[in-house]
């Protein structure tokens, strides 16, 4: 995901631009190959930290060649490499015509090997000569985006180099969606293998905090924000950066409801989990969260291995947050996008399986729920009992507690 960079400032992220320079900047200095791969979920600023440090270690003399991976898998070998090629050829000037032959030698590199293909070190050798004659001594820094799909050839470039056998000093700066790093993902093996060596860091990337929520949405509205306006930002975003900039920006446009684009990227978040795990998501979204997972196993009906499994893949997936007291959705704004992808009947029996299992465990009733479901349910006169009688307790969530005191109890009343 990318943001309005022009509008939104860089918020909560300033040290730790600093701890990527210097880490790359010192392996560099012991004339060691340094890398930093960046990790963390869609939108939560790895592109735009990508940005911020290649400028400052270019305006510090450094060469920065900039490439990013596609899902095309093997298709296109050495793509991003390629890119970065080709951009920093476009922008460099007449007055760097050493730097430039040598950028256009090893785009030659490339022409030759798709007219007849070299064993895959020979051109991995190649490459590394081009990349030292571009260099002439300089700092030069690889920068890649979206990793998780990168080639099989640039993986072996990417382990080649910095082993060192390249011989070549450089810096590597990556960004991968920690999302998509599931199961036998080989990159998942390949930054296992990369941990080990010392100049080279794994750091995941979080969300930012609330008063960082609230800082970038000021900034994007353009002025200090009320406080329920920024309670709703920071429940529906999560902390992540682009959904803060497009909920602020809906907000200063005077938009209602969720944008397109939101909704689009969550459903499509969603639509890549398992089967199992897309159940246990959209369980917890028509929940009163937390949701026990006592209480999701008799919602689902899933032998308790098959919940664990599914609900862990939630987790990785980065939807779904587990803690001692439940299970949480890491963005509130995913429930509101589920809600309309529920057919009616679907939506209400939900509702009537949570119902049902709370009434069924009286030792762990919270009549509150029990009357916001048995109403989500479409039976309203088994709702209200409950609803009068315990619905406004202090330890009932913030929801519950204004539904019943207005009447509604819940989002859907």
């Amino acid at each position: 995901m990318v943001s309005d960079v022009d509008t939104a400032p860089l918020v909560g992220r300033t040290e730790l631009v600093r701890t990527v320079r210097s880490a790359l900047v010192a392996g560099a200095a012991h004339g060691q190959t340094a890398a930093v791969f960046l990790s963390g979920e869609s939108g939560v600023g790895k592109t735009r930290l990508l940005g911020e440090v290649g400028d400052v270690l270019r305006a510090q003399g450094a060469v920065v060649l900039t490439g990013s991976c596609l899902d095309i898998g093997d298709a296109s070998p050495l793509h991003p490499l390629l890119q970065a090629l080709r951009r920093f050829d476009a922008d460099l000037s007449t007055a760097h015509p050493r730097t430039s032959a040598a950028v256009r030698g090893l785009l030659q590199v490339f022409a030759d090997e798709t007219a007849g293909p070299d064993g895959a070190g020979a051109l991995l050798e190649r490459v590394s000569r081009g990349l030292h004659l571009i260099a002439e001594g300089r700092p030069l820094v690889l920068i890649l985006d979206d990793l998780q799909w990168v080639d099989r050839s640039t993986r072996q470039l990417l382990l080649y180099l910095l082993a060192g056998l390249g011989d070549l000093q450089l810096s590597v700066l990556a960004a991968v969606r920690a999302e998509s790093l599931q199961g036998a993902h080989p990159l998942r093996r390949v930054l296992t293998e990369l941990r080990r060596l010392r100049t080279v860091r794994v750091l995941d990337l979080a969300p930012l905090d609330r008063a960082g929520t609230e800082k970038l949405a000021a900034a994007v509205v353009g002025r200090a924000l009320p406080a329920e306006s920024a309670e709703q930002i920071w429940q529906r975003s999560g902390g992540n950066p682009f959904v803060i900039e497009e909920l602020a920006r809906d907000l200063r446009d005077g938009r209602d409801g969720l944008s397109e684009t939101l909704r689009e990227i969550f459903l499509d978040r969603v639509d890549a989990l398992p089967q199992h795990a897309h159940a246990v998501v959209h369980a917890v979204a028509a929940g009163v969260e937390p949701v026990q997972h006592w209480l999701l196993a008799q919602v689902l009906g899933l032998p308790e291995h098959e919940l664990i499994e599914a609900a862990r893949a939630a987790v990785a997936h980065r939807l779904l947050v587990g803690a001692d007291d439940g299970y949480r959705l890491r963005h509130r704004l995913v429930a509101e996008v589920l809600a309309h992808e529920l057919l009616p009947a679907e939506r209400s029996g939900l509702h009537r399986r949570y119902a049902e299992a709370l009434t069924a465990a009286p030792g762990e009733l919270h009549q509150a729920r029990l009357a916001h479901h048995w109403r989500l349910a479409g039976e309203p006169a088994r709702a209200f009992p409950g609803a009068t009688r315990n619905g406004a307790a202090p330890g009932n969530p913030p929801e519950i507690r204004r539904g019943v005191e207005t009447g509604r109890c819940g989002s859907g009343w």
